[in-house]
């Protein structure tokens, strides 16, 4: 009897196993689908507006001149600085979604040819994210990624999982479960390559679907870009 019962606990536990890691692969599928890797996300505009759901609002920009800033960013303490200038947290806001959201921005940061420069990506009122794909477009004749370091919000993603081609880089994270902390997702690093003062964007672009919870709802998001000003 005691053999039994054992055995119908360990068949129940391989059962909700399953399940959840079925609902889990579901939501990674579905994200990660509606992201088109080596340019824009499907429903993202190039440029300074995206759209993110099919109710979106484009909205006009802020001044992005409040945002920047040469090494004004606060580095969290596990990211200690190199050297580099550590970017602020700042753009041009791009699209806007309705009612309560979760807004994702991209810091900025200036120097001159031969400088590197480090640019946080912040996430606050942040509703609950479970998987998420988005890529950041710069401008590769005037910027070089050097690579990342690592933020404090989401864990579920390793060096594989942020890839970069022609002036594009991926960023994917599975998360175990609903991630509501607020805080900088990852620092983008890079060098400046080019000689001619200028204002180098970092465009955040994300698909209408690229964000999601637990429950396969979808995550509306408020983004807001970055820039690099070259001296």
């Amino acid at each position: 009897m005691k053999i039994k019962n054992i055995i119908i606990i360990i068949s129940v536990i391989a059962v909700l196993v399953l399940l959840i890691a079925g609902t889990i692969a579901l939501l990674v599928s579905k994200i990660i689908d509606g992201f088109k890797p080596g340019g824009n996300p499907s429903g993202a505009a190039s440029g300074d507006a995206s759209s993110l759901q099919s109710d979106t609002q484009s909205s006009g920009k802020t001044d992005g001149s409040t945002g920047s800033g040469s090494g004004t960013g606060s580095p969290d303490s596990s990211n200690p600085s190199d050297g580099s200038s550590q970017g602020s947290a700042g753009g041009s806001t791009t699209s806007v979604a309705p009612g309560d959201t979760t807004k994702i921005s991209v810091g900025s940061a200036s120097g001159s040819k031969g400088d590197k420069v480090s640019i946080p990506v912040e996430i606050s009122d942040n509703r609950g994210i479970m998987a998420m794909v988005a890529g950041f477009k710069y401008d590769a004749s005037a910027l070089k990624y050097t690579g990342y370091k690592r933020g404090t919000v989401f864990t579920g993603y390793g060096a594989g999982d942020i890839t970069e081609s022609n002036g594009l880089i991926q960023f994917v994270t599975v998360e175990n479960n609903d991630v509501t902390k607020n805080g900088t997702i990852i620092y983008l690093e890079f060098e400046i390559i080019a000689a001619k003062a200028q204002e180098s964007k970092i465009t955040l672009t994300v698909n209408k679907d690229s964000i999601g919870n637990y429950n396969e709802e979808l995550v509306p998001v408020i983004t807001e870009n970055g820039k690099v000003t070259i001296k």
